[in-house]
């Protein structure tokens, strides 16, 4: 952030574009996402993306990566989008760094609860679609494909398709933000606008959020829900979270899942998070079904996705044996095997072979 300086000249490929009027940054992480550049004239301001910069120069100068031709395809600034933030925490001068209110750009209020990249069926909005539509989803204006969906905005309630969030190489990689109710038709898996070119331009923009920092939001999230942030593996993938690893219980998952929805960015979540019973009893059955450890009365413990092994066996090879049954079992991050040997006990009979964890049969005689 200190690299930019407002003020500073902002040029592109094919000249001089204007000044760096504002930075907007993160909310969550302080990284500065964009840029608000007063072109020539300061009369029209325009948003560009951070990673179209290029380098700063050693005099503050700032290049990007775009030609003047590319500003119609860039997004007009709109202060109703934005709310100045505190000179405390930018370390800017006064209004000059600002964060997202609307990303999505609808000037009615803020965006539509439930954000989607999965791919499901929206009768209530389009009745005629004989396909599902979601990420991928063609979307043309005439006879001409121009983009397609990358993910859809919903009511909360009714789970109607608002917006269309859609992605077009030809507009820089910029996503566009278009109204549901534009939509003529939806026939043979493609969905077709009732725009024209002029009007497609005048779309609102929409900058995806980098994944990086919906990372770092999300772990702030899941630790005020009461998940163990430090024993999850979390990871972002054009907008969709995937959590794997331990939670206390049901309540504390629905709580992620609720929680990581609705973060700003997130388009879908994959939540692989497993409860401390749901993995005892997965434990327990597999040793239960297991001929090598059925006849063992060892008792299972699971904190934190820790599972504790205790009981008497009859040598080390069946101890083994019940702690590789306890690390197959899904959702089983470390396994502690307190099994005590009991050589008085009778083994498991030599020559068995388990052919799956559900049947076995003996070799041999």
């Amino acid at each position: 952030m200190t690299e930019l300086k407002i003020g500073s000249e902002v040029r592109s490929r094919s000249g001089r574009l204007g000044r760096l009027s504002q930075v907007v940054l993160d909310r969550h992480t302080g990284e500065v996402s964009d840029l608000v550049v007063a072109l020539q004239g300061d009369e029209v301001s325009v948003v560009l993306p951070r990673s179209l910069v290029v380098r700063v120069d050693d005099g503050g100068g700032i290049m990007m990566d775009m030609d003047s031709e590319d500003l119609a395809a860039q997004r007009a600034f709109r202060s109703t989008e934005f709310e100045v933030c505190d000179m405390s925490v930018s370390g800017m001068p006064a209004g000059g760094a600002l964060y997202w209110l609307r990303r999505y750009g609808s000037a009615e209020g803020s965006r539509p609860a439930l954000a989607a990249a999965v791919t499901r069926r929206w009768v209530r909005t389009w009745p005629e679609a004989r396909g599902a539509v979601g990420r991928g989803t063609p979307v043309r204006l005439g006879d001409s494909s121009v983009a397609v969906v990358d993910h859809v905005l919903a009511d909360d309630e009714t789970g109607e398709i608002t917006h269309l969030v859609v992605s077009s190489e030809g507009e820089g990689g910029l996503g566009m933000v278009v109204p549901a109710e534009l939509v003529s038709s939806a026939h043979g898996g493609d969905l077709e606008l009732n725009l024209d070119r002029e009007q497609w331009a005048t779309l609102t923009r929409y900058t995806p959020r980098p994944d990086a920092a919906i990372v770092e939001e999300v772990r702030g999230r899941l630790a005020s829900v009461g998940c163990p942030v430090g024993e999850l593996d979390i990871s972002v993938e054009g907008g969709v979270v995937a959590i794997a690893g331990p939670a206390y219980d049901l309540d504390t998952k629905r709580a992620a899942d609720e929680a990581v929805r609705q973060i700003e960015g997130v388009v879908g979540v994959d939540n692989r998070l497993t409860i401390d019973s749901g993995v005892a009893a997965a434990v327990t059955a597999a040793l239960a079904q297991d001929p090598r450890t059925h006849l063992r009365a060892i008792d299972v413990a699971v904190s934190r996705g820790t599972v504790t092994l205790q009981g008497i066996v009859a040598n080390r090879d069946e101890s083994r044996v019940a702690e590789s049954i306890a690390r197959a079992v899904p959702g089983a991050q470390a396994v502690m095997n307190e099994l005590e040997v009991d050589p008085r006990l009778r083994p498991a009979p030599e020559g068995l072979l388990v052919l799956h964890p559900h049947q076995s049969r003996y070799q041999g005689q």
